[in-house]
């Protein structure tokens, strides 16, 4: 089971249900584990922007459709970033709390 709370989710749907209750698991076992953990899923997911900022453009009948499902993707993926970055920050203030 330790594993599976280490292991950062591979996609940003999996942010909504999986990623939560990883993290709580793991802030439970230990706030530098619950960093670790957000940090690991800070690299998936800054690697995941990069790959759809640097996708070739699409082209075709649908184009236009096709380039923003990728800029909704991209802003989702902007998003889930803010939001493991404010998990930092409260890691890092829990520990302090405690220290």
């Amino acid at each position: 089971m330790l594993r599976w709370v280490d292991e950062p989710v591979a996609r940003p749907r999996d942010v909504l249900v999986d990623f939560p209750l990883k993290l709580y698991l793991a802030r439970r076992l230990g706030s530098a584990r619950a960093a670790a953990l957000v940090a690991r899923q800070r690299a998936v997911f800054t690697a995941y922007l990069q790959q759809l900022e640097h996708a070739t453009a699409p082209c075709g009948e649908d184009a236009a459709f096709m380039a923003l499902v990728r800029e909704g993707r991209i802003a989702r993926t902007r998003a889930v970033l803010d939001w493991l970055d404010r998990c930092d920050i409260a890691i890092s203030d829990q520990h302090s709390a405690v220290s």
